[in-house]
């Protein structure tokens, strides 16, 4: 394995690390400190991973993928509705490339679980 290659993994799994606990953190402004423009997706700032771009800018993500693995949010008789992907028209996720690797014979319904997940992991919203 590359030193790059084992860099973006090591940034990978901080990232999944940060998004499993839930951990945000904002850009308050303080007295000490300006008002900044907030980042996103915070999971991302709380792991560091800003402030290691900022030390090697050529770590831009590219290429890095993320593997996402949910349950139906709605049983019924104990069978699952299939209602567990994330919704990709959030405008959070625009320019995301999504794709799905799952063969199932109901159509795939929509996860607010699911969404606000990926959203951490992988969101960006500039508002």
């Amino acid at each position: 394995m590359s030193y790059n290659t084992a860099k973006i993994l090591t940034i990978g799994l901080m990232v999944c690390i940060a998004a499993v606990l839930g951990f945000t953190q904002t850009a308050d402004a303080t007295e000490d400190k300006p008002a900044e423009k907030t980042l996103q997706p915070q999971a991302l700032d709380y792991a560091g991973i800003y402030a290691l771009r900022r030390i090697e800018p050529n770590l831009t993500g590219a290429g890095v993928r993320f593997a996402v693995i949910s349950r139906s949010i709605t049983y019924i008789d104990g069978e699952p509705q299939n209602d567990y992907r994330p919704n990709t028209a959030h405008n959070c996720f625009a320019n995301k490339q999504f794709s799905f690797h799952d063969p199932c014979e109901l159509p795939a319904g929509i996860s607010p679980h699911s969404t606000a997940i990926c959203s951490i992991l992988f969101g960006e919203d500039p508002n």
